[in-house]
C-alpha cells in the first residue's frame, strides 16, 4: 500500500459529512466519494489487469474528477491531470510525452484523441458520460514506486515539461498542514485546477481531515461576485488562492455587502501580494489569519510566513518566510535559493539532462534542488524573493517560461522572428510579443495572432500585447536583446 492509499482507506470514517460540493447543486458525501472511487479503481484494476500504469484525467472540475483520481491513487497507479481549458493540441502532446497508458475522458470529448492509433475505448457503467480510453504500448519504462503523479508546467525549450511527485512530496506537506492550520472538518474553496499544485492542499490536507470542498471551476473563480456568494452561503472557513484571485475578489465582489464571519484562514501562494492590494483585501476581511506560502512544483510549500497583525509599510512585499520543518535551504554565491527534504520532486519526466542541471547532489549525497529564484534574508531570518535569474515569470499563480510562448509564435508561417518579453506596471505583470512579419502585407492582425496562440498555449499564456516591429534587436552575439525590447 502506497503512502496515499493508506490516509484514502479511511475517507468512509466521516461516513455522511459533506465530502465535496459543485456550486450546480451536487452534493456528495464521504461514503459516496469513497465508492465513486471504488468504482473507478475497480474499472482500472480490471482493464489494466492490476498493472502499475500512468492514466490521464482529461475531465472539468466536477465531483468525478476527484473520485477518478483517488480511484487512480488506489490501484497503485500514477494519475497525470490535464488542464480541461487548455488547447487540445497541449494536452495531446502531454498524452504522447508522458506515454499515457490509460485517459479518462468526457465522452463528448472522444473526438480530440481520435488520431492514436492502438486504443481500445470501454464505455464506464457507472457514469455514461465518461469514457476510459485504452493505449496500447510496448516497452514502457518501469514506474518508480514512489511516484503519486506527474504535474506538467511550462518548459523552457517550448513544450511543457513533467514534474515527478512522490506520495512522500505530497503526504510530508498534507502532514505539516493538517498541524499548523485549523482543518478540522472545515470547508475549503478550492479554487487551484487539479493540474496546479496548489490543489494538493484542497485534496489532501482538505479529505484528510473531513473537510467539505466547495469546487469552483474555471470559469466560476473568474467571476467574483459568484466566488464572494459561494464564499458567504456555504460559509466558508479557509482559501488557499494566488493574490491574483483575491485582488480580484477585493476590487469587484461587493465584499461589503456579505457576512464572512466563517472565513478563519487565508493562504496565498504563487506570487508577490502587492501591500496596497492585501491591504485592500484586509480592510473587508480583517479577522482571518493570513499565511503566505512559498515553494515551485517541485518543492511544493518549502517555506511560509505567518502575516503580523501589524504590518510594516515601508516593505514592498512580505517574506517568503522561513523553512517548513520537512525541507532545508540554503542561498549559493548569486542569491539563488536551493531547496532540499522530503518535498523536493524525483525530477522531471523522460528529461534526464533537465533533471540534472536542476536537481543536485551535493558531497554528502543530499539532493537539492536549484529553484531559480534570487532571494535575501531580512533581520529577522526571513526570506525575501528578490526575482528571477531566468526568463520564467510568476503570473497569475502560474509558473509561465517566455521561452515556450516565445517559440509557440516562431512557428507561425506569416512571422520571420518573435520575441516575448514581461514588463511590469504598477504591481501588473503583463507579456509583450514582438513580431516581424515576413511580408508586411501578409502580416496577421492581433485576432489572427491571439487564434493561433489558441490553438498551443492556454489561456493564461496568452500575450498581452502584440506589437509589430522592423527588427528584431540583437546583441553582439546575435542572441535577441531583450534588454533592448524593454526599453521600446
Amino acid at each position: 500500500m502506497n503512502g496515499l492509499q493508506s490516509f484514502l482507506a479511511n475517507l468512509e470514517q466521516f461516513g455522511e459529512r459533506p465530502a465535496l460540493l459543485h456550486p450546480d447543486g451536487e452534493i456528495l458525501n464521504y461514503l459516496e466519494l469513497s465508492a465513486m472511487a471504488d468504482e473507478f479503481s475497480q474499472l482500472l484494476a480490471q482493464k489494466q489487469n492490476n498493472k502499475r500504469c500512468k492514466i490521464g484525467i482529461w475531465l472539468p472540475k466536477v465531483p468525478e474528477k476527484v473520485a477518478a483520481i483517488l480511484g487512480v491513487l488506489t490501484t497503485n497507479s500514477v494519475y497525470v491531470p490535464l488542464d480541461y481549458t487548455s488547447p487540445a493540441k497541449r494536452n495531446l502532446f502531454i498524452i504522447e510525452d508522458c506515454k499515457l497508458e490509460g485517459l479518462i475522458l468526457e465522452k463528448k470529448q472522444m473526438d480530440k484523441v481520435k488520431g492514436f492509433e492502438n486504443t481500445k475505448v470501454y464505455e464506464i457503467e457507472s457514469f455514461p458520460a465518461l469514457v476510459f480510453i485504452q493505449f496500447h504500448r510496448e516497452n514502457l519504462p518501469e514506474i518508480s514506486p514512489k511516484l503519486a503523479t506527474i504535474f506538467y508546467t511550462s518548459g523552457s525549450t517550448g513544450t511543457p515539461k513533467g514534474v515527478l511527485l512522490s506520495h512522500e512530496n505530497i503526504l510530508c506537506f498534507v502532514e505539516w498542514a493538517s498541524s499548523i492550520f485549523d482543518l478540522q472538518e472545515q470547508v475549503i474553496l478550492s479554487i487551484a485546477p487539479f493540474h496546479f499544485d496548489l490543489s494538493t492542499f484542497d485534496l489532501y490536507a482538505g479529505l484528510m481531515n473531513g473537510c467539505t470542498i466547495i469546487l469552483a471551476d474555471h470559469n466560476q473563480a473568474k467571476n467574483p461576485r459568484l466566488i464572494v456568494d459561494f464564499i458567504a452561503r456555504y460559509k466558508v472557513t479557509c482559501i488557499y488562492a494566488t493574490p491574483t484571485f483575491y485582488n480580484l475578489l477585493a476590487v469587484h465582489g461587493r465584499l461589503s455587502k456579505f457576512d464572512f464571519s466563517s472565513l478563519s484562514q487565508i493562504l496565498f501562494a504563487g506570487e508577490i501580494f502587492p501591500l496596497k492590494q492585501f491591504q485592500l483585501l484586509k480592510s473587508y476581511w480583517q479577522h482571518p489569519t493570513y499565511y503566505n506560502l512559498y515553494g515551485p512544483t517541485e518543492t511544493n510549500v518549502c517555506t511560509y510566513y505567518e502575516v503580523p497583525t501589524s504590518i510594516d509599510e515601508s516593505i514592498a512585499a512580505f517574506p517568503i518566510g522561513k523553512n517548513c520543518p520537512y525541507a532545508k535551504s540554503k542561498v549559493d554565491e548569486k542569491g539563488e535559493l536551493w531547496v532540499s527534504g522530503k518535498s523536493v520532486a524525483l525530477g522531471y519526466w523522460n528529461q534526464d539532462t533537465l533533471t540534472q542541471q536542476r536537481f543536485v547532489l551535493d558531497e554528502k549525497g543530499v539532493l537539492w534542488f536549484k529553484t531559480g529564484d534570487v532571494v535575501n534574508v531580512d533581520k529577522d531570518g526571513n526570506y525575501v524573493f528578490e526575482g528571477r535569474k531566468d526568463r520564467m515569470i510568476k503570473r497569475r499563480g502560474y509558473r509561465i517560461e517566455l521561452d515556450e510562448i516565445e517559440n509557440a509564435f516562431k512557428n507561425h508561417p506569416l512571422l520571420e522572428q518573435a520575441a516575448v518579453i514581461s514588463a511590469k506596471k504598477e504591481d501588473q505583470l503583463s507579456i509583450k510579443l514582438f513580431f516581424l512579419p515576413i511580408n508586411e502585407e501578409t502580416a496577421p492582425s492581433e485576432m489572427d495572432l491571439r487564434l493561433y496562440a489558441n490553438e498551443s498555449l492556454p489561456m493564461y499564456m496568452m500575450p498581452d500585447a502584440f506589437i509589430p516591429i522592423k527588427a528584431i534587436p540583437k546583441t553582439s552575439t546575435h542572441k535577441v536583446n531583450y534588454q533592448a525590447l524593454k526599453t521600446l
